[in-house]
C-alpha cells in the first residue's frame, strides 16, 4: 500500500507542478472545465445512479440534486476569486498576501456523498493550483473513479495535466 500511494503522490506532484505559474485565468479555466465536467446532467445522473447503487444509501432524485447544486454552487462562490500572485495588501503595514499552492492534497471522500464531496472539495483545491488524491469509502469507490473520470476529462479539454485529479482505486479502512 504505501508503495502505491508514494507512486500516486509522485504522479500527482510531477502534475502540480506543471500548473503551480499558471496565470488567473488559465486556472479558472481549467475549474470552469472541472465542473462543466461534473455539472452536465447526463455526468450528473450517472454519478447518482452509481452511488445508489454501490452504496445502497440515498435516494436518486436527492443524489443528483446535491451533485449538481453543490458543483454550481462551488463554481458560483469561486467565481472571480484571486487564487493567484498577489491577493491581498495592506498599504498601512506595507504587507502583500501572495497565494502559494501547497502542492498535493490527500482527501478523504465518505460513503454518504461519494460524488457530491468530490466537486465541492476538488474544485477549490485545483483554484489554488493544488493536485488532489481522493481516498473514497470502499463502498464507494466505482462512484469516486467515476467522478474523476469526469473531472479529469475537464483537465484534459483545457491542456491541463490529468493527474492533478487522482483517486485511490483500491481503498481500504
Amino acid at each position: 500500500m504505501e508503495e502505491m500511494i508514494s507512486k500516486l503522490i509522485t504522479r500527482a506532484r510531477k502534475a502540480q507542478e506543471v500548473i503551480e505559474f499558471w496565470p488567473q485565468e488559465k486556472v479558472d479555466e481549467m475549474v470552469a472545465a472541472v465542473g462543466w465536467q461534473l455539472y452536465q446532467q447526463s455526468h450528473a445522473e450517472a454519478c447518482a445512479k452509481l452511488a445508489i447503487e454501490e452504496t445502497g444509501m440515498g435516494v436518486y432524485d436527492d443524489k443528483l440534486l446535491k451533485h449538481r447544486k453543490k458543483t454550481l454552487g462551488v463554481l458560483r462562490d469561486l467565481h472571480g476569486v484571486k487564487t493567484v500572485g498577489a491577493i491581498e495588501r495592506d498599504e498601512a503595514k506595507g504587507l502583500v498576501k501572495i497565494a502559494k499552492p501547497v502542492g498535493v492534497i490527500g482527501a478523504l471522500t465518505p460513503v454518504t456523498n461519494a460524488s457530491s464531496t468530490l466537486a465541492a472539495n476538488g474544485l477549490p483545491m485545483l483554484k489554488t493550483r493544488n493536485a488532489v488524491i481522493f481516498s473514497p469509502h470502499p463502498k464507494a469507490k466505482a462512484t469516486c473513479q467515476l467522478t474523476c473520470d469526469f473531472m479529469r476529462e475537464g483537465l484534459h479539454q483545457v491542456g491541463a495535466p490529468e493527474d492533478l485529479i487522482i483517486n485511490i482505486e483500491e481503498p481500504s479502512i
